[in-house]
């Protein structure tokens, strides 16, 4: 169902004809003739920036020329990026963060942005010039603390340092124990990692608001085949938590690593579909 309905639906839950994850869905579905369980996971847990693919090298070519040795060393980062939201990723907080700032201050969505790119220099819109976007650029490092091209190669820039899930206690009380963990993908990536930009408990990240905490894939056998995880608890919280070793559901969720599911029910005794909701399993 996530899958089938990424397709036709933007990441703020509105329609659009393809969006970016739609797109990438569609290319992983059609890389191969014939999927099975494993390919699936696959594509449920890919994690592309898959606007950064061609957003990004248009956003690079408008900066070239500067003299700025701090945007020269942040546009160096980037070019490297394989634009793979990883836990890992040094790359994926400066690309993020820098294009909330080209695409908010004058109120565009990405796609126009992406247009105005394409424009060259001379008749391109306002937003769309060198000037503008060197300056959302460094408006995005002074968010990270960064102020001088040394401070780009020892600043914790991991991707999981910056994106934060909180689990908060269910009465909304903040003073009370809650658990917060590093995230993996981003607003882009078919798994998603939608976050906003803001200070919660003393901290200014991108705190998560939507993901895919439960994956779920179904081999149509006779009886059917469930492989599934959901990202559970876990004791190990922090930015490293993502890349610890260990047996928790949350790091076999990041980890992309899914259980089968076996339900002690005689598929074939069972003559009503519907009476499988009255089922103890």
């Amino acid at each position: 169902h996530g899958l089938a309905a990424t397709l036709c639906q933007g990441v703020d839950g509105h329609a659009h004809a393809l969006s970016f994850r739609g797109f990438r869905i569609a290319e992983l579905l059609q890389g191969t003739s014939q999927h099975e369980q494993v390919s699936l996971r696959k594509i449920q847990c890919d994690v592309q920036a898959v606007d950064a693919r061609f957003i990004l090298p248009l956003l690079l070519k408008r900066l070239e020329g500067g003299a700025d040795p701090l945007i020269t060393a942040a546009a160096a980062l980037l070019k490297e990026w394989d634009w793979e939201a990883t836990a890992e990723c040094k790359a994926c907080v400066n690309y993020r963060r820098w294009l909330e700032n080209a695409v908010d201050g004058p109120g565009l969505a990405e796609r126009a942005l992406w247009r105005g790119l394409q424009q060259p220099e001379d008749g391109a819109p306002k937003w769309a010039k060198r000037d503008s976007l060197t300056a959302s650029l460094k408006e995005a490092l002074r968010d990270l603390g960064l102020v001088t091209p040394e401070a780009l190669g020892a600043w914790p820039l991991r991707w999981k340092d910056w994106l934060v899930i909180a689990f908060d206690h269910v009465s909304g009380v903040h003073d009370f124990s809650r658990t917060m963990l590093a995230g993996v993908g981003d607003a882009q990536t078919v798994s998603p990692g939608v976050a906003d930009w803001e200070e919660r408990f003393g901290r200014t990240a991108f705190w998560q608001k939507a993901g895919a905490s439960h994956r779920l894939s179904v081999e149509m056998t006779d009886p059917p085949t469930v492989h599934a995880m959901m990202a559970g608890s876990n004791r190990r919280v922090g930015p490293d938590a993502v890349t610890q070793s260990a047996a928790d559901p949350w790091i076999r969720w990041a980890r992309c690593q899914y259980d089968r599911r076996v339900f002690p029910v005689d598929w074939n005794a069972v003559e009503d579909l519907e009476r499988l909701e009255t089922l103890q399993f």
